[in-house]
């Protein structure tokens, strides 16, 4: 069943395991303490490990995967930079651009799974203006982007899995409507007593 609607960091596992990944020869695994794209070798798949069981973080590693291209994929972690914070403006401008495409795909995968959206900014210590404004303008660049990537998609991989989720969450909702429907049928709406006995 679905919670409010929205995918499980479980189920948006499950989709990618058995689609994109099964192809691509990647296992999507939650439960780490810190996310992690482990690349494969001859004879091993490559794993993404995402944050406990939190699907945003889920949607935001495979939006890493999507965006990385083949040399990428074959470097542990993508190679990416990371400067854990604090960090300088100038540190924390070089986030933003380096994290504006990723997490604009997030957003079109988080719609797509039925699950809100929230701009990461990944420095939560600072509290002044001029860094308020930073956020702002980044949240607007990669909601920006994010519309724009309904009509030209980062990569054939982004939007093969977020059709993937988007057909695996209708699939769903079907089904538990289908569940409900015949719950009612079966006498499900006959009041507090029906619902205990059934």
């Amino acid at each position: 069943m679905i919670g409010k609607r929205s995918l499980t960091d479980v189920q948006i596992a499950g989709c990618f395991n058995r689609g994109l990944g099964r192809l691509h020869g990647v296992r999507l695994i939650g439960g780490a303490a810190e996310p992690l794209y482990e690349p494969g070798s001859e004879g091993s798949i490559a794993i993404i490990r995402y944050t406990r069981d939190y699907p945003a973080s889920a949607l935001h590693e495979l939006a890493h995967w999507c965006i990385a291209g083949v040399r990428r994929r074959r470097l542990p972690d993508y190679g990416y930079w990371y400067r854990p914070p604090p960090r300088t403006d100038a540190e924390q401008s070089a986030f933003f651009r380096a994290e504006l495409p990723v997490q604009a795909l997030e957003a079109r995968l988080a719609e797509a799974a039925g699950l809100s959206f929230r701009v990461s900014v990944d420095d939560l210590d600072r509290d002044d203006a001029l860094a308020s404004s930073a956020v702002k303008k980044f949240e607007d660049s990669v909601l920006g982007l994010a519309a724009d990537m309904v009509t030209q998609p980062v990569s054939t991989r982004a939007a093969a899995f977020e059709e993937d989720l988007r057909r695996y969450r209708r699939q769903l909702l079907e089904s538990h409507a289908g569940e409900s429907a015949a719950s009612l049928a079966e006498g499900g709406a006959a009041g507090p007593q029906g619902r205990e006995a059934a």
